[in-house]
């Protein structure tokens, strides 16, 4: 179903930005740090690129996957999924999806130890190794260095509380019950979590307030896969917008929240009066002739409708105001936009 979005959203150009240096890997997702410098993610490693567009390895090995700890070229990452920099520590914190543990990078060194999980899936509150994961995936830091954690096979968020760089973390739960695979994470303007529940395919804020945490329905309306299923792409007021796999969510300065709508291939915004419209991107595609859904269809570069995502599943809103969005692809390179809301 394709609905027309307001003249803000839909004029939007994108482009394909490629990078050298990292083997050409695929690059999952990417932070920025305090210098403009971006940290770029591939499943096997972190690489740092400056302004100036030099490319160095952080930590991990240019193809070789696993759990190892240790100095930088010793590091073994496997699909790390988000990360989060506490800057005045420079410490780097990622969740490591197929490990299933977080671990902490330090970025002068790139020395890197495992602070949380023990490597077997599963649920288990406690401090380092006693505590596991199922699959964490995204993550936010707070004022005071908090960790939360999308525990994404869990259906929860975990809070993660950092001991000193060489001593182990404290998870405990946070808030379970009202997800169906949580993925990617943000803080709002006003310090309460924003959630791109993805089965649920609606955005949840998890109020952070002095008492008991709790959760609403932001954005979309927790349709579940099959049930009125030709509707899940709808602009309009927050609550009548419909989303399919939104799988992450950013926030901008004005208080705009881009989301990752990953099985529309499209881009969407919920603007700060809480109305929804789609930024670039188009939900017109071929279907898979075996029904299980839409072809990985070509990325196109370009300016509203005629662009084209490939399941576009993690974002970077920059310090200049620039999106960096992360789809599939087979190379070192992002889809680029600047945003004007």
């Amino acid at each position: 179903m394709k609905t027309r979005s307001s003249p803000r959203t839909r004029h939007h150009a994108v482009r394909t930005v490629s990078y050298e240096g990292m083997g050409g890997a695929p690059i999952l997702c990417a932070i920025e740090d305090t210098d403009s410098t971006k940290i770029f993610c591939t499943k096997s490693a972190l690489y740092a690129i400056s302004p100036n567009g030099s490319t160095a390895m952080v930590a991990g090995h240019e193809s070789e996957t696993g759990h190892v700890d240790g100095a930088r070229g010793q590091v073994r990452f496997n699909n790390p999924y988000a990360m989060v920099i506490d800057t005045s520590k420079r410490l780097l914190y990622l969740t490591d999806f197929s490990n299933h543990v977080l671990r902490m990078v330090h970025l002068a060194s790139g020395a890197t130890e495992t602070i949380a999980g023990d490597g077997v899936p599963g649920y288990r509150e406690g401090a380092g190794t006693h505590a596991r994961f199922n699959s964490p995936a995204g993550m936010a830091m707070d004022a005071e260095g908090v960790l939360f954690v999308a525990d994404q096979e869990n259906n929860c968020v975990r809070r993660v509380q950092v001991g000193y760089p060489g001593t182990h973390a404290t998870v405990s739960l946070l808030l379970g019950g009202v997800f169906s695979l949580p993925m990617g994470m943000t803080f709002d303007l006003s310090g309460d979590l924003l959630v791109a529940d993805s089965c649920h395919n609606s955005i949840k804020k998890l109020r952070m307030g002095t008492g008991e945490c709790t959760a609403e329905t932001f954005a979309g309306s927790d349709i579940l896969p099959g049930i009125d299923s030709n509707v899940f792409h709808r602009d309009g007021p927050s609550t009548h917008a419909r989303f399919n796999m939104p799988m992450d969510v950013a926030m901008d300065i004005k208080g705009n929240v881009i989301v990752a709508d990953t099985g529309n291939h499209v881009v969407r915004v919920i603007f700060a009066n809480g109305r929804v419209g789609t930024i670039a991107g188009s939900t017109e595609h071929d279907q898979d002739p075996m029904g299980d859904g839409p072809y990985m269809q070509e990325r196109v570069d370009g300016v509203g409708w005629s662009v084209r995502f490939c399941r576009p599943d993690r974002l970077l809103i920059d310090r200049s105001g620039l999106l960096h969005v992360f789809d599939a692809q087979e190379d070192s390179s992002v889809r680029q936009i600047l945003l004007s809301l």
